[in-house]
């Protein structure tokens, strides 16, 4: 496939888990305005240039940025409380659907189903699929006080590497 001999560097669970079907629903090379939000307005030299590694991470809605904040109280808020908002507009009633299976998942597992993927701002986690897993935790956590799943997370964390060459290798 095209994206992968784009992006070699991206691990094939990452390819499976957000980009095979976005792949699909959207069509690649990614330059529509879909594929800036599914990118994080981040550029193509930003996402070459990630090292992955699969962590087991111990997080609070307080590890993350703010924009990554901002997306799951909206996804709480359109799913829960009815509010009209991008993602109500985007996903339509989907979101909903998707949040109860999540929960019911947690409540039945006490773990995530499927690695999230994340990358490194700073010293703040970006997510960048997983948004609707981490919304259904903090949704079960604030409604029923039981923590369920924040510690022992698996993720894939992306951090920014300058010169990553299509080896995985930083360039001197």
């Amino acid at each position: 496939m095209k994206a992968r001999r784009f992006f070699p560097n991206i691990p094939e669970e990452i390819f499976s888990l957000w980009l095979d079907d976005r792949i699909k629903a959207n069509g690649w090379p990614p330059t529509t305005e879909i594929w800036r939000n599914v990118l994080r307005q981040k550029p193509i030299r930003f996402w070459k240039n990630l090292r992955w590694t699969k962590e087991s991470l111990n997080l609070d809605i307080t590890d993350f940025t703010p924009n990554s904040i901002e997306l799951v109280r909206l996804i709480i808020d359109a799913a829960f409380k009815g509010y009209k908002n991008q993602i109500s507009e985007y996903m339509g009633n989907e979101s909903v659907k998707k949040l109860f299976h999540i929960m019911r998942y947690l409540q039945d597992h006490k773990q995530i189903p499927n690695p999230i993927i994340l990358f490194r701002s700073g010293q703040l986690y970006e997510l960048v699929d997983g948004c609707h897993r981490i919304s259904a935790l903090v949704h079960l956590r604030e409604t029923t006080g039981v923590s369920y799943v924040l510690d022992g997370i698996v993720a894939w964390v992306g951090v920014w590497t300058p010169n990553l060459n299509r080896m995985g290798r930083t360039i001197k």
